[in-house]
């Protein structure tokens, strides 16, 4: 929604460079992986560029930005991922630095693989019937509005290729492929395709005789009521009480008065959802403790928060006395 919105801006008559900036800046602070993609063809798209206007555009760019300080913020009350508390810290949380090596073990010849798993993105969530119509809408983009296709389809060309050149989806403790990981990456390029699907629309429509016009929004609605009812039930999550069960058993079984260190990773969603959500659990306190309990920063910031760990602070980090093993 942030990149359309500075499509948006972009593309108007007279271009709102301020306001695609501000939208652009807002998305590196949401996903900075998928937004980045899109910086150099709003660049080209909207050229030529004068130095104040680059310079109000860098501006308002960190400004949106700027979000990436709720981070630090969170960190001066209780442990976080990694340390964003300092500016070394900070970096690496925003950078992913955790996951480089991961990335750097992706095995040779994935790259295309999983452009085509990418490129087919569109089919698996959105449907057959709603990518033609979007690569319809994509050929009369280029024969009338050429920047919009540049703008939506070279921001979609460079996210797909980072991601297939970059991201590693092979799980490394087990060696699964775990192509699911990177999907999020790609609700731009299906956002894209979703405008150019638009434009789809607007070609029936024009094609049609006046007195049959309506029916192109017929048609749009028509796919739009199919593609509702067709994920529902993937959708409702009002049954789902699998992960309910899961950490109302683990609440049962830790007793009274508790403090749970875990990784807050897909096993302990449940177990927040419980604690801070339904509050089930007053006297329960959860201390995310990945990746902080291996660093000594961790211990001293948990200290900090619960004085009753000052003497396993003092002791080192979780490993380096044989007593904490």
């Amino acid at each position: 929604a942030l990149l359309l919105a500075a499509a948006a801006a972009l593309l108007r008559p007279r271009p709102g460079r301020c306001g695609a900036a501000l939208w652009l800046g807002l998305g590196l602070s949401d996903h900075w992986m998928s937004a980045a993609c899109w910086l150099p063809a709003a660049a080209w798209t909207s050229r030529p560029w004068r130095a104040r206007d680059a310079a109000v555009a860098a501006a308002l760019l960190l400004t949106g930005a700027t979000l990436y300080l709720q981070l630090p913020l969170c960190a001066a009350r209780e442990p976080v991922w990694g340390d964003p508390g300092r500016a070394a810290g900070l970096a690496g949380v925003i950078l992913r630095s955790d996951f480089l090596p991961q990335a750097a073990l992706k095995p040779a010849g994935m790259t295309g693989w999983q452009l085509g798993h990418a490129l087919l993105f569109p089919v698996r969530e959105a449907g057959l019937s709603f990518t033609l119509l979007a690569l319809a809408g994509a050929a009369a983009l280029w024969r009338a509005r050429p920047r919009a296709l540049g703008l939506l389809g070279g921001g979609s060309v460079l996210l797909l290729a980072g991601v297939a050149a970059l991201a590693n989806p092979v799980h490394v403790a087990s060696g699964e492929f775990v192509f699911w990981l990177s999907d999020r990456f790609f609700l731009p390029y299906l956002a894209a395709l979703a405008a150019a699907a638009g434009a789809g629309l607007l070609t029936l429509r024009a094609a049609l005789p006046p007195h049959r016009r309506w029916a192109a929004w017929a048609a749009g609605a028509g796919l739009l009521a199919a593609e509702l009812a067709g994920h529902r039930t993937r959708n409702d999550h009002g049954r789902d009480y699998l992960g309910f069960d899961y950490a109302e058993n683990l609440r049962v079984s830790l007793g009274g008065s508790t403090v749970l260190f875990a990784e807050a990773d897909y096993q302990m969603f449940p177990m927040l959802a419980l604690l801070h959500v339904e509050r089930r659990a007053p006297e329960t306190v959860f201390i995310v403790t990945n990746p902080f309990l291996n660093r000594d920063w961790g211990w001293r910031r948990l200290a900090a928060r619960r004085p009753e760990a000052r003497d396993l602070a003092a002791a080192g980090p979780l490993g380096a006395d044989p007593a904490h093993r």
